[in-house]
């Protein structure tokens, strides 16, 4: 099921969604449950499922400017 394409695009597991974004699978399963970042569970099923258009989607809506963001060291 992970990465095929549906009538929706291609569909992305939790782990698979948290590698593209460089998060941990529980910090996207909780983004996920908390509405933050769009996705699709199944009637009954525990995991969720995120189509790759909707993530994107979302990297495009919180994109950072260089300018935007302090330096991390100060």
């Amino acid at each position: 099921m992970a990465g095929e394409t549906s009538e929706y695009g291609p569909v992305l597991t939790t782990a698979q969604v948290a590698k593209l974004l460089d998060l941990n699978p529980q910090t996207v399963q909780q983004m996920a449950k908390d509405g933050r970042l769009p996705a699709h569970r199944l009637p009954g099923a525990r995991k969720y499922l995120f189509f790759l258009e909707d993530v994107m989607g979302f990297v495009r809506q919180h994109k950072v400017r260089p300018g935007d963001v302090e330096d991390e060291e100060g």
